[in-house]
């Protein structure tokens, strides 16, 4: 229901700025002013295909309202990067494992980034893999 709504509304929009365009004589307006900011938050598109490996820089809890219901996750500030990087459970549960529960613990560490796509999100999301701080020749192999 909630996204007919928002559709309906959408429609309803688009047909005011169609009109108000044959009303000033215009076929054509510039767009962008209705796009949303660059997000603060790492996407997977932001990647372009690469996988890099960062350090973290710090570690906060950010608040998002998502259907009317509020979230909390925690965000990595990477070095020298603008774009913080939300986790989910997983990617959480990772470091978790990898660096422990202290979240200061993490401030430091190398993470490689990625992407993987979630057939049932029908989307790319971004997958974070702890790092060695050093590379070990100590392979049981």
């Amino acid at each position: 229901m909630e996204n007919s709504r928002k559709s309906a509304r959408i429609a309803e929009h688009m047909t005011f700025l169609n009109d108000t365009l044959k009303d000033i004589g215009e076929t054509t307006v510039d767009m962008t002013q209705y796009a949303g900011k660059e997000s603060q938050y790492l996407k997977a598109g932001d990647l372009k295909g690469g996988n890099p490996t960062v350090k973290v820089e710090s570690v906060e809890l950010v608040e998002f309202e998502k259907d009317g219901k509020k979230d909390i996750k925690p965000a990595l500030k990477l070095v020298g990067k603008e774009k913080k990087l939300t986790l989910n459970a997983t990617n959480t549960e990772k470091l978790i494992r990898s660096f422990g529960p202290r979240s200061e613990d993490w401030v430091g560490k190398s993470v490689m980034l990625g992407t993987q796509y979630y057939p049932a999100f029908d989307k790319e999301g971004l997958v974070v893999t702890p790092m060695a701080d050093e590379p070990s020749d100590d392979i049981p192999f």
